[in-house]
């Protein structure tokens, strides 16, 4: 009966030990991991109304970048050879596995088919998403 009880006692540390040790593993599996960094550029132009000036997105506008010295091969081949279009909302999304500041240039149309041009500048960093308005000038 006495061996009893001391198996009883180590068992329940024993179950002790792997219930913290589940809750632990737990808590350390749902740590987010770093996501890559992201930015979403909307392209616009200014349209001069009875009101003032009113910003138009620019659907189908060419946006590239030129990247870090240490991008990627797949990613200078995505972003710089093939530009990104905007969506019907004048917006266009960059995903990269490098921190930078890059430089972007981007061409559209505004509504009489003027092409226009326009600069910005976006940071991506680790975990975040930056967002830039380039206007076309």
């Amino acid at each position: 009966m006495l061996i009893l009880k001391v198996n009883m006692k180590r068992l329940k540390h024993i179950l002790s030990l792997f219930i913290l040790l589940a809750i632990l593993g737990g808590f350390l599996y749902s740590c987010d991991e770093d996501k890559n960094p992201r930015a979403v550029v909307t392209v616009v132009y200014n349209k001069l109304t009875d009101t003032g000036f009113v910003q138009i997105p620019v659907g189908n506008a060419r946006v590239w970048f030129n990247p870090p010295e240490n991008a990627s091969q797949p990613d200078i081949v995505k972003y710089v050879k093939v530009p990104e279009l905007t969506d019907n909302r004048g917006q266009a999304e960059f995903e990269t596995n490098t921190e930078a500041i890059i430089e972007l240039i981007a061409k559209g149309e505004d509504s009489t088919g003027t092409t226009k041009e326009g600069a910005g500048v976006i940071v991506l960093l680790k975990n975040e998403t930056y967002y830039e308005t380039i206007i076309l000038e």
